[in-house]
């Protein structure tokens, strides 16, 4: 079930829910909350388990080093997670339910064989960053069930590119096994530096977006705070591009990624100011 991914899906839920409620606890909604992080860890868990058992990785994959045999029963596993996250999602909120829905049916075409979105170049990318990126952000404002504002909409926007633009960095690494396995995954098809220049670009374009929000007054001139850590990514990206043979792709990606956990930092921050 990968726990190192937990913090990015807690932390990425908890921001969506705090922009939404602020700091205005109560039982129920603490509940829904707390069933809501269950919920992710489950979809998580059981989309990672379903998309590893269609990969059949034999190296190291994302957040796991040195992965054990694959389970005879890895298949049924990650289904009953799957599924079990559903019957669960139903009892935070309607909205949450559909956002979950959505996902569960993006993670199966995502990885199964007769669509495999994981394999065409492009959709790969949208998968992920309306996944992980802005269906797990959203879901925390769904836990509220309140209507959507324009300013939230716009920082979905922001979200949106970032995570688009963080996740073809999680796979230059696997180009070799991709191409083996006869995945024409985005790096693939546009090689090692332009998946770094299309990630920095990506990147770039949500940052921007970033930044106007926080102009408009929605988010605290805290939230700034992220640009020397935008300088670093730049930087790293940087390196990488240069040495895209030669360097250890998958201590680069987790040096990058670091943007990722830091932005959802920041505006937590300027959430609290």
């Amino acid at each position: 079930m990968r726990p190192l991914t937990w913090p990015y899906i807690i932390v990425h839920l908890s921001i969506g829910f705090l922009l939404a409620n602020r700091l205005n606890f109560d039982l129920d909604i603490t509940f829904k909350y707390l069933l809501g992080v269950l919920v992710w860890i489950l979809g998580s868990g059981g989309t990672l388990a379903f998309n590893s058992f269609y990969d059949k990785d034999k190296g190291s994959i994302s957040w796991l080093n040195n992965p054990p045999p694959m389970p005879r029963k890895l298949l049924s596993f990650s289904l009953i997670l799957l599924f079990l996250g559903l019957i669960l999602s139903f009892f935070v909120t309607s909205k949450f339910f559909i956002v979950y829905l959505i996902c569960f049916i993006l993670a199966i075409m995502y990885s199964h064989p007769s669509v495999r979105l994981k394999s065409i170049p492009g959709l790969d990318v949208l998968t992920n960053a309306l996944g992980y990126g802005v269906l797990v952000f959203y879901s925390g404002w769904a836990i509220t069930n309140k209507p959507l504002n324009f300013e939230f909409i716009i920082l979905l926007l922001a979200i949106f590119f970032l995570a688009a633009g963080a996740y073809p960095l999680t796979q230059i690494y696997q180009y070799e096994e991709d191409k083996k396995r006869g995945d024409k995954t985005t790096i693939i098809f546009l090689g090692k530096k332009r998946t770094l220049l299309l990630s920095s670009i990506l990147t770039t374009i949500g940052f921007l977006i970033f930044f106007y929000v926080v102009l408009t007054g929605y988010l605290s001139p805290l939230a700034l705070i992220i640009t020397p850590a935008l300088s670093y990514f730049y930087w790293r990206i940087f390196k990488w591009y240069k040495d895209v043979n030669k360097v250890d792709a998958k201590k680069e990606m987790y040096k990058a990624s670091i943007l990722v956990i830091l932005t959802d930092l920041a505006i937590i921050i300027a959430v609290f100011v």
